[in-house]
């Protein structure tokens, strides 16, 4: 028969209403990040004057390594609190603009034991786990989507959600960022386009109909009241970063123009720093200059920092050899510098 002929296997996973009963939320949790939420959609809005940092691994790989940077974001998180609203990059799932070798790992959701054994069950589990953890601590948690199962699996535990580079342009990306919970992030594509993203912003704010499953994993018509909180984050692309005053000055005009008025995030890393960390400390200071003289459409950027700078290669390692607190992905910088980084922004809010 014709159907199904490439498919090797099928294996029924663990559902979300499954994990959020086995995993629930702590009341008191819970009315925190509702807070958080809130305060994230002030600070977009320019009604909370701090300036919304986001910082963390590149994706988590080790919960012990997760848990030891979120103990020191959460000493920022206090020490800056009156100028930067700090939360915490928890990213579970990893994009890939293409998977041809067994060492292009997917995320921990995925693959969480980094062998390609994908023992998904496991993976979802233990990344609410680390969420339930990190939230536990009074830190705030950030992560990128993928896909419906993800948002819904995180939707109680997460204060911000990002739909990347490669997501933005796609339809199912959109109609999903107008369903979430959260305020959202949409990225200009790899190649640079701004427009892509501001249409993509623009579609998750009106609402939407669309065919997704619900928390036990039936398919069903999805109808969302649309997200108002959809903004721009600027990431670069190959050899043409833009962070810079010029770019932020032509994207504020290209955002206003289209009618939002959730300000601009910047990613320093990836394209903007060409994945070199050590660029954003150049990077920080041409922003902090930038907020100096008095622009307010930067109201969010974003920093990939672990607590050891670089990244080591994962693949084909015993897996005690693997670095907790190393990325296995895009290289980070080292939290020591972070610090600098945020005492740097923090005086440049004042």
């Amino acid at each position: 028969m014709q159907s199904d002929r490439r498919i090797v296997s099928m294996e029924e996973l663990t559902t979300v209403a499954e994990l959020q009963a086995a995993l629930p939320i702590k009341p008191v949790v819970a009315r925190r990040v509702e807070g958080w939420t809130k305060t994230i959609e002030q600070i977009l809005l320019g009604e909370d004057p701090r300036l919304l940092v986001l910082v963390g691994p590149c994706s988590i790989h080790s919960r012990m390594g997760a848990l030891q940077f979120a103990n020191s974001a959460m000493q920022a998180h206090l020490k800056f609190q009156d100028k930067l609203f700090i939360v915490m990059r928890s990213f579970f799932a990893k994009p890939r603009t293409e998977i041809t070798r067994p060492e292009h790992w997917t995320g921990f959701i995925n693959d969480p034991l980094l062998n390609g054994s994908f023992e998904m069950n496991l993976g979802a589990r233990q990344s609410r786990e680390i969420l339930l953890a990190i939230t536990a601590m009074g830190l705030p948690v950030a992560t990128e989507f993928l896909d419906f199962f993800e948002a819904q699996l995180f939707d109680d535990l997460v204060s911000w959600g990002a739909i990347g580079a490669r997501s933005s342009g796609f339809q199912g990306m959109r109609q999903l960022g107008s369903a979430l919970t959260m305020p959202v992030g949409f990225k200009n594509d790899t190649g640079g386009n701004l427009d892509i993203a501001i249409k993509g912003i623009r579609t998750a704010a009106m609402p939407q109909t669309f065919p997704a499953p619900n928390k036990d994993g039936l398919r069903c018509k999805v109808s969302s009241a649309g997200n108002p909180f959809g903004h721009l984050v600027l990431r670069g692309s190959p050899g043409q970063p833009n962070f810079g005053a010029d770019h932020v000055s032509a994207s504020k005009v290209m955002i206003r123009k289209a009618g939002i008025k959730t300000g601009l995030g910047i990613d320093f890393s990836h394209d903007n720093s060409g994945k070199v960390p050590e660029m954003h400390a150049a990077i920080t200071e041409d922003v902090a200059r930038q907020i100096e003289a008095g622009e307010d459409a930067i109201r969010m950027i974003m920093m990939e920092s672990h607590m050891i700078g670089g990244r080591q290669d994962h693949w084909g390692r015993d897996p005690h050899e693997i670095i907790p607190t190393l990325s296995i992905t895009d290289p980070c910088e080292p939290f020591k510098l972070t610090e600098r980084n945020l005492e740097v922004l923090a005086n440049a809010n004042s």
